[in-house]
C-alpha cells in the first residue's frame, strides 16, 4: 500500500446508495426480493460497465474521527474491488478510495477533503467467463456534489 500507517477499521457504516446499476437477474421475480430497485446495502455488486454511489458524508460527519472508517464497498465477480473510507483530519472530513489492483494488492487512491456528500463514479470492464459476461472494476473516482 502507498501509506503504511493506514489501518483497516473494524466497523462499517451503511451508505445511502443511488446508482445506475441494473437489478440483478436473481432478484427479479424472487419472492424474497425487495420491491424497490435501489439496494442500500454494504458490499454492492457491480453488474454493469459504469455507475455511481451517493455517499452521504453529511449524515455521518459526527461519527468520524481520526481512525479511518470503511463506509461502503463495491464487489465484482472476483470479490471486494473498491472500499470507501472516511475520517476527520485536522478538523475537516476526508474520503479515500482503496482499489484492488490486478496483482490483488490494494491501491490507496489518496485522501480527498470534502465538505458535503459525494458521488463515487466507477467504471468496469466486461470479461467472458465461459459463456457468461462478468464485470471487473476498472477505475473509480470521487466527485463532489
Amino acid at each position: 500500500m502507498l501509506h503504511d500507517k493506514f489501518e483497516v477499521p473494524t466497523s462499517h457504516i451503511l451508505s445511502i446508495q443511488s446508482d445506475t446499476r441494473r437489478a440483478t437477474d436473481r432478484a427479479i421475480g424472487s419472492p424474497l426480493a425487495p420491491h424497490r430497485t435501489e439496494a442500500p446495502s454494504l458490499g454492492s455488486q457491480i453488474d454493469d460497465t459504469e455507475g455511481h454511489l451517493l455517499v452521504p458524508i453529511g449524515a455521518i460527519v459526527d461519527l468520524l474521527g481520526a481512525q479511518p472508517l470503511e463506509i461502503d464497498e463495491l464487489r465484482d465477480h472476483l470479490g471486494s474491488a473498491l472500499r470507501i473510507y472516511a475520517r476527520r483530519f485536522e478538523g475537516r472530513s476526508e474520503v479515500a478510495l482503496l482499489q484492488r489492483g490486478s496483482d490483488e494488492r490494494w491501491k490507496h487512491l489518496g485522501w480527498n477533503p470534502v465538505s458535503s456528500d459525494i458521488n463515487v463514479f466507477w467504471y468496469a470492464r466486461t470479461v467472458l467467463d465461459g459463456t457468461q459476461v462478468r464485470y471487473e472494476l476498472d477505475s473509480a473516482e470521487v466527485r463532489l456534489i
